[in-house]
Order: C-alpha cells, then sequence, then structure tokens
C-alpha cells in the first residue's frame, strides 16, 4: 500500500483549459515513444535525452505546476 494516496483533484475551467491540450499532445508522444523503443525502432540509450527534451518542450513542467497548485488550494 503506498504511504500517501492523492484523493481527487476538481479543476476550475481556467486550470483545466491550460492543461487538456498538453495532456493531449504529451500523451499522445509518451505513449508513440513507448511503442517505438519497444519495438527498437529508436534506442532507448541513444534516444532517451531527446526523448525528455520534446517532453519538456511539450510542457510538461505547466502541467505539474497547475496540478501542484490544484493540490495545495485543495489540501494544505
Amino acid at each position: 500500500r503506498p504511504a500517501e494516496i492523492i484523493p481527487k483533484l476538481i479543476f476550475d475551467t481556467a486550470e483545466s483549459d491550460r492543461i487538456s491540450e498538453t495532456m493531449v499532445t504529451l500523451t499522445s508522444y509518451v505513449e508513440e515513444m513507448t511503442a517505438n523503443f519497444l519495438a527498437g525502432n529508436i534506442d532507448i540509450e541513444s534516444g532517451w535525452d531527446a526523448y525528455l527534451a520534446e517532453i519538456d518542450a511539450i510542457g510538461v513542467d505547466a502541467v505539474v505546476e497547475t496540478v501542484q497548485q490544484v493540490y495545495d488550494r485543495m489540501y494544505k
């Protein structure tokens, strides 16, 4: 059992709008790259840094920041 379980987060419209498009793009990219890594189409050792750079470029930090703000508002 995990030490901490994060309860459901409720986003307002602005927060939801801020992350929804990024999450669609991010999820699609992660799924595509996971398949490529597993199939051996892209070497995970040589392609990992580019993978992480693309995730950053897509905007993962903004998503994490928004989710953290919602969590803080609701539970801190």
